[in-house]
C-alpha cells in the first residue's frame, strides 16, 4: 500500500486535481457522483430509464464496501475540495457486498448482464482471489470531463493493483468511448462480450434499444 500511496501523493496537484485512496469519509460524495455520472450517460441505465432514486441503494452499498477495502480512488478539485471523479475497485473474485438484495429491482437486468459477462470469462479462465483487480465503476463529473481525470484514476488503479500483488486489472466497458479509450490508449484487450440486442432477461430483449454501442465488453489489462 505504501508505494501506491506515494504514487498518488506525487499527483496530488496534477492539473489542480488531488487523487487519494477512498475512505469512509468520502462515501456520501462518491454516492452522489455515481448517481450523477451513471444516470447521465451509461447506456444500460439510459435504456432502462434509471433515475437517481433507483440507484441510491446500489451506490451506497458499493461505496461503503469500497471505502473499507482500500482499493478505490477518488479525485478532488484541489481548490474547492469537491469530488471530480472516482473509480470503485474490488477483487474480481470477492463476494457481493452486504445488502445487495436491497437494490432497486429496476437494476436487476443490469446486474444480470454483468453477471453473464463475468461468467463467460470465468468459465474459460479460472481465477483465484488476489489475481485480478476489478474496476467496477469509473465516473467523472461533467465539469471535469476534458481534464484527463478518468485516465489518471485508471492509471493510479494499476499502481495500486501492482502494490497489492494483483497480476492484472479487469473491467466492464459499456459504451463506445470508454471501450475505444481503454483498448487504444490504455492497452486493455477484450476477453468477453455480450451483444445488447441479443441479451434476454425474463423473456425480453431488454437492451435492444441501446443503439450507440453494439455490445458490453469485459476488458483485461495485464500488469
Amino acid at each position: 500500500m505504501q508505494r501506491a500511496t506515494e504514487n498518488i501523493k506525487q499527483l496530488k496537484f496534477h492539473d489542480d486535481i488531488s487523487y487519494q485512496v477512498m475512505s469512509v469519509n468520502d462515501i456520501d460524495e462518491t454516492v452522489q457522483c455515481i448517481l450523477t455520472t451513471f444516470t447521465l450517460g451509461e447506456p444500460k441505465c439510459k435504456a432502462l430509464g434509471i433515475t437517481r432514486a433507483d440507484g441510491i441503494a446500489y451506490a451506497i452499498i458499493y461505496s461503503t464496501k469500497a471505502s473499507h477495502e482500500g482499493l478505490s480512488i477518488i479525485a478532488r478539485d484541489a481548490e474547492t475540495s469537491r469530488i471530480a471523479g472516482f473509480v470503485i475497485n474490488s477483487d474480481f473474485m470477492s463476494d457481493p457486498p452486504e445488502g445487495i438484495e436491497k437494490i432497486s429491482p429496476k437494476l436487476y437486468p443490469i446486474a444480470a448482464i454483468t453477471d453473464s459477462l463475468e461468467k463467460k470469462y470465468k468459465e474459460k479462465n479460472p481465477t483465484a482471489k488476489g489475481e485480478l483487480l476489478y474496476q467496477l465503476l469509473l465516473g467523472v463529473m461533467p465539469a471535469y470531463s476534458k481534464r484527463n481525470v478518468g485516465f489518471t484514476l485508471g492509471s493510479l488503479s494499476w499502481d495500486l493493483a501492482r502494490d497489492k500483488g494483483f497480476r492484472g486489472v479487469i473491467g466492464e466497458c459499456t459504451g463506445p468511448v470508454s471501450q475505444h479509450l481503454a483498448i487504444q490508449k490504455a492497452d486493455y484487450r477484450e476477453v468477453a462480450s455480450i451483444n445488447y440486442g441479443e441479451f434476454v432477461y425474463c423473456g425480453q430483449k431488454i437492451f435492444q434499444h441501446v443503439t450507440d454501442c453494439k455490445s458490453t465488453k469485459l476488458l483485461l489489462k495485464m500488469l
